[in-house]
């Protein structure tokens, strides 16, 4: 419904603490530059994680690219090219 999906993209209360109490991927600090890729549309893993771990220690060394409205099936697919281009940015091949 619309309501669990809006619920679902802006966790509140109980649910905001366990998306919390689970996200332990963010509290550290990168020595490298880190891109976090998600989806505002994904349906199965709320955006509001990688805005969380922007505000985690990790943040500081972070930018998160919003893949935008697809659901998370299609997140890879998207987000891959991306990745490469952005590795071969940082060290291109000799």
């Amino acid at each position: 419904t619309p309501r669990y999906f809006d619920w679902a993209r802006n966790p509140d209360g109980a649910a905001a603490r366990a998306v919390d109490d689970s996200d332990i991927g963010c509290d550290w600090v990168s020595p490298v530059p880190v891109r976090l890729y998600a989806a505002t549309g994904d349906r199965s893993v709320p955006f509001e994680n990688a805005r969380q771990c922007m505000r985690a220690p990790l943040g500081g060394r972070a930018e998160l690219v919003d893949l935008g409205e697809i659901d998370h099936g299609d997140t890879a697919r998207v987000a891959l090219p991306q990745i490469l281009d952005w590795f071969l940015q940082l060290a291109p091949p000799r």
